[in-house]
């Protein structure tokens, strides 16, 4: 008998159980899709899934959110837009200039809501993309350095002359230090092009040319950063200061930097994918531009070492002020 009453509890169990899953598999199928795919792992593309993600939260609103990640490579990221149309999800969100300009060739059907900074032939082709299908919104801003170099030039006295130190292999590394050199000239400051081929020519090249400027811009790719490393920590501290519009506060010798907070960029993505869950319809959401209101990272353990001053009255309410131990 208490075999039979055993046997009778586990298949009521079971049944309680089958009947939960079910229910949970049914709520999320009830769902709308949402495909979030990121061109590579980051800390920036995290910061913006992250604004997502709370604002979502924040908000109330339940989506079911399915990730890609290209892993920084072209095959992975095809295949990633090819997986996310076999979803047909609410909308396909790209995070990144690269995923969004490779989803205009894959995602003609799909609703695309999408956030970079993109140069103006990207932002005219995104233009010319939707006048033919009409289905894509995004978040974004238009590459214009002169902001920053402004607001780097304000912030840090006596900076007359800024050397660009840049990875000379990269694509479009001779039309951005063009570019930078006349914003520099704009603002007053004498330029100083400093590409580099390898890691070691940082010391082999530029260890007199140092001597001559007042501040080093550094790109944000693997390599300069990876050069500052090939810098000696006894020698380092020679340095000019490192500016950066890359949020790289990681970096121990980054003196200052600045940049648009990725945090809230993706917390309005989140409120454009709410627009859309509400209104069915993505013509009736709107383009929606990054404000230049930037987050300002200022190592002070670094301008002290090399004694640079602040001019503090042009810190604004966003600017970060952080410390750093044992810098160098």
């Amino acid at each position: 008998m208490l075999y039979k009453i055993n046997q009778f509890t586990l298949l009521l169990c079971l049944t309680a159980f089958l009947s939960l899953s079910c229910k949970k598999d049914d709520t999320t199928s009830n769902l709308d899709k949402v495909v979030i795919i990121k061109y590579e792992q980051s800390k920036i593309y995290d910061k913006v899934e992250m604004g997502i993600i709370d604002q979502l939260n924040t908000s109330g609103i339940k989506l079911d959110i399915i990730n890609y990640n290209a892993k920084g490579s072209e095959e992975s990221l095809i295949s990633a837009l090819n997986e996310a149309k076999k979803q047909q999800p609410l909308a396909v969100l790209t995070i990144s200039e690269i995923a969004t300009m490779t989803a205009l060739n894959l995602l003609k059907t799909n609703n695309t809501i999408f956030f970079g900074i993109f140069n103006v032939d990207e932002i005219n082709k995104i233009y010319r993309y939707n006048n033919k299908n009409n289905n894509i919104r995004g978040l974004y801003k238009v590459k214009n350095i002169k902001p920053y170099i402004k607001k780097m030039k304000n912030i840090l006295n006596n900076v007359e002359s800024v050397g660009y130190l840049y990875n000379i292999n990269t694509v479009d590394s001779i039309e951005k230090s063009r570019h930078l050199r006349n914003a520099f000239i704009e603002e007053g400051l004498e330029y100083r092009s400093l590409p580099i081929i390898t890691e070691s020519d940082i010391t082999n090249s530029y260890s007199n040319t140092f001597n001559k400027i007042d501040a080093i811009y550094l790109d944000s790719d693997k390599l300069t950063l990876t050069a500052i490393g090939y810098i000696s920590p006894e020698n380092i501290k020679y340095l000019p200061p490192i500016i950066t519009t890359h949020n790289m506060t990681s970096y121990n010798n980054i003196a200052l930097s600045i940049n648009i907070n990725y945090y809230r960029a993706g917390r309005m993505l989140a409120d454009m994918l709410i627009e859309l869950k509400e209104k069915r319809n993505l013509n009736e959401v709107r383009n929606r531009k990054i404000e230049e209101n930037f987050d300002i990272y200022i190592n002070k353990t670094v301008l002290d070492n090399i004694n640079i001053k602040l001019n503090t009255n042009n810190l604004n309410i966003n600017t970060k002020i952080i410390y750093v131990k044992n810098s160098f």
